[in-house]
């Protein structure tokens, strides 16, 4: 019953684009250029076909990150460096909400899981400089100040990998600057709720010698963090409709995180026209919080089932957290003969994170009646090694193959004190974690301009991963192997025109993370129910395969203007989807609600995503020198063994949605800008006993530039200047207690006022 609703979206996108060919075709008069790596194309204006108030504007041609999306055989999108910074943002996930497909987690100002096309932890390959980030770091670590540019590919290559359901977002660090020896030095000073934000960057460029450059970069942050939010926890006896709990705490909390961030890039000329590359990264943070809570319990019915009353009334808990990481990575490319260069790169890397929570519960009297104390130390060593051969048969046909080799080792130390002692039962468990990953990848991938109508790819990557982890009373071994077809296409109806449509056929997997594979427990802090449930891995999981197809209509009017229309499906089996259940535990003399990753069978999910952004002068003559930008995307998904309605896949939102404009004055130095980030009601019946939901989420931004010079701007930004409650909850019923649990969190936002002064010298 399933399977239609995705043909039907699939046939009626290509006889909508079908539609549009015939309408376009005539009109149309930029001249494209075909596969990945080809020389730009100069869009140019045709007066004999093109109506007057819609002729672009002469130009200088350079190559935009518009050129090279519209290059690309595989569906890319670029982001430079000038959108980066344009808002002034504190986070890379910040940066991110503005484009299109692409949705942030948590509360607005506060970074997030970043995701594409809704889809929830894990479905979105995060890369840097093309490597897979380290086992323990953050995206949200970085500053957009050390970032060169973002590639968003909707649809996975052989060479990037095939870890990327929803898709694959590639972070490129500063490069050397060609042509231009400089430094840049940017300073800021942000404020929300009173609070100071300061932050320092400093990049310098230079050459060596004739060929070589090099360019380092240092960050400095510091953030100061309150939040407050009201958790209600209420059980509904489901027989008589009663309730029989509630409950609500109240929180604040304060936190400090201050970072530095060093990053570099080497670039070394060597005999025979080879190069060296060389990649040094490091990143030292801390933070410290303090949060109160203070709880009520207004309704307690004490006959009642599995209901216990609350132990405390306030509770305080202190936190420190410092993580250290490291990495170097290196590139050797060399030209083999005139047809054939070689490439062989290199990464090592070590994190380091270390965590202590004290957590005091306290009677109304004010007595401490519970300690909680926990502490952890990770450690995680990377070892990786690739290379590629690339031939051409000509300028416009290109193989490509290569292989990869990866080794990942965790040492975990996690220690649990309830009252000064080891909670029972974690004596029997252990709370020391060894585990190391294996992966081993070989691709190839064939890259052809067919005619000046078609340019077409094919891939094949197969990859085996080994997981192995230890602890005191467990041990797991986990192997999987895949092997993804890839194939894409891009045709052009008139290859003189501005248009052009994408197709893409391709297999793509999740493999389970460490976490969902580890059998080490992680217990709640507070009493055992329901909602404050324990966690543990499966080590039997599989990985989530994905059968999927891509389809884009593009329209690129200017240098600068596109408008894009595409629809997209996957067909997941193997769907990991964590389930909370009464369970009978080696930690526990009494049966504990655990939660635990489960493979539990297939889902469908597509969506159709819509893109607009119009460079005004470009498009009318005498036009206002203003660009507009709007992105609607919608999805659907369905997960086979969970009845509907809204048997959705995890976190994936209905709609996402952005509108933005930018205004630069003629007469004077400035530039004005503002979007707004929708994010509709979610709610998402996980199984059939559990839910969540999430309340509505706009973001609003404005910035204002005024440039005094072509090397000295002040930028003004507003984040999340129209505020808003941001809620979030969840909801288990429990068939053999006849109740319903449910826990809800009202969370406030804030507004962050930045002024950062930018200065080339």
């Amino acid at each position: 019953m399933r399977q239609p609703h995705f043909y039907f979206l699939f046939f009626n996108f290509i006889f909508f684009c079908s539609e549009v060919f015939a309408d376009s075709a005539s009109t149309s008069s930029t001249s494209s250029s075909g596969a990945t790596g080809s020389s730009a194309a100069s869009p140019a204006a045709n007066p004999a076909s093109t109506p007057a108030v819609l002729q672009p504007i002469e130009v200088t041609v350079t190559r935009t990150d518009l050129d090279e999306r519209r290059q690309s055989t595989a569906s890319k999108i670029v982001v430079g460096r000038e959108e980066i910074l344009k808002y002034g943002d504190t986070s890379v996930a910040d940066v991110l909400k503005r484009l299109p497909g692409i949705t942030i987690g948590g509360k607005p100002g506060r970074g997030g899981e970043i995701r594409m096309r809704g889809l929830g932890s894990g479905y979105t390959l995060i890369l840097i400089n093309g490597e897979r980030i380290p086992q323990g770091f953050s995206v949200d670590q970085l500053t957009p100040d050390q970032i060169e540019r973002i590639e968003i590919m909707r649809s996975p290559t052989a060479e990037f990998g095939a870890r990327a359901i929803a898709g694959t977002i590639n972070i490129v660090l500063r490069e050397p600057l060609k042509n231009k020896q400089f430094d840049e030095l940017r300073t800021s000073i942000g404020s929300e709720q009173g609070r100071l934000h300061p932050s320092l960057s400093w990049t310098t460029n230079d050459t060596l010698q004739e060929k070589g450059a090099y360019t380092f970069s240092v960050s400095l942050y510091h953030h100061d963090n309150i939040d407050q939010s009201l958790t209600q926890t209420r059980i509904i006896d489901t027989t008589s409709g009663a309730t029989d709990l509630l409950q609500a705490e109240s929180l604040r909390e304060r936190a400090l995180y201050s970072g530095l961030h060093l990053s570099g890039r080497l670039k070394l000329p060597l005999e025979n026209g080879d190069q060296l590359s060389l990649q040094p990264f490091a990143l030292l943070s801390q933070s410290t919080s303090i949060t109160h809570t203070n709880l009520t319990q207004p309704i307690f019915n004490s006959t009642a089932s599995n209901i216990t009353s609350s132990t405390y009334s306030s509770s305080v808990t202190d936190g420190q957290s410092q993580s250290a990481i490291a990495r170097l990575n290196g590139q050797w490319e060399t030209r083999i003969n005139e047809r054939t260069k070689g490439q062989v790169s290199f990464g090592v890397g070590d994190a380091h994170n270390t965590s202590i929570a004290n957590r005091s519960e306290l009677v109304s009297s004010g007595s401490t009646n519970k300690t909680l104390n926990t502490n952890s130390n990770i450690n995680d060593v990377t070892l990786n090694t690739k290379g590629k051969v690339s031939y051409s048969w000509q300028e416009n046909h290109q193989f490509v193959g290569g292989w990869e080799l990866e080794s990942a080792e965790r040492s975990q130390t996690y220690t649990t004190l309830q009252n000064g002692a080891i909670e029972p039962g974690l004596n029997t468990v252990g709370g020391n974690l060894t585990a190391s990953t294996e992966l081993i990848a070989l691709y190839a991938q064939d890259e052809v301009d067919i005619n000046p109508h078609w340019s077409a790819y094919a891939g094949l990557r197969g990859e085996q991963i080994n997981t192995q982890s230890h602890s005191g009373g467990y041990s797991g071994n986990n192997t999987n192997s895949v092997w993804t077809p890839l194939l894409h296409a891009v045709w052009k109806p008139d290859p003189k025109a501005n248009d052009q449509i994408r197709m893409s056929l391709t297999r793509t997997y999740l493999s389970p993370t460490l976490s969902q594979l580890s059998g080490l427990p992680v217990l709640s802090v507070k009493t055992n129910d329901a909602v404050y449930h324990d966690s543990v891995g499966n080590p039997n999981l599989k990985p989530q395969l994905a059968t999927g197809i891509d389809v884009a209509y593009e329209n690129y009017f200017t240098r600068s203007s596109v408008v894009s229309v595409s629809a997209f499906g996957r067909r997941i089996s193997n769907l990991i989807r964590t389930v909370t259940s009464l369970q009978t535990v080696p930690w526990s003399s009494s049966q504990r609600w655990v939660s635990e990753p489960t493979n539990v069978g297939g889902a469908m999910t597509e969506g159709i995503e819509i893109e607009a952004k119009l460079q005004m002068d470009e498009l009318i003559e005498h036009g206002p020198n203003m660009n507009l930008r709007a992105t609607l995307s919608l999805y659907r998904s369905q997960v086979e063994y969970v009845q509907g309605p809204n048997n959705r896949l995890d976190q994936q939102p209905k709609a996402t949605g952005n509108l933005g404009a930018e205004y630069k004055f003629k007469k004077m130095p400035l530039t004005l800008g503002s979007n707004i980030n929708w994010t509709p009601n979610t709610y998402i019946q996980t199984t059939s006993e559990q839910a969540s939901f999430a309340s509505v989420k706009i973001v609003s931004d404005l910035y204002g530039v005024w440039k005094f010079d072509p090397n000295s701007s002040l930028r003004l930004s507003a984040s999340n200047f129209l505020p808003m409650h941001y809620n979030t909850g969840s909801f288990i019923y429990v068939p053999a207690l006849n109740q319903q649990q449910s826990t809800q969190v009202f969370a406030n936002t804030h507004t962050l006022i930045q002024a950062k002064w930018e200065l080339k010298f």
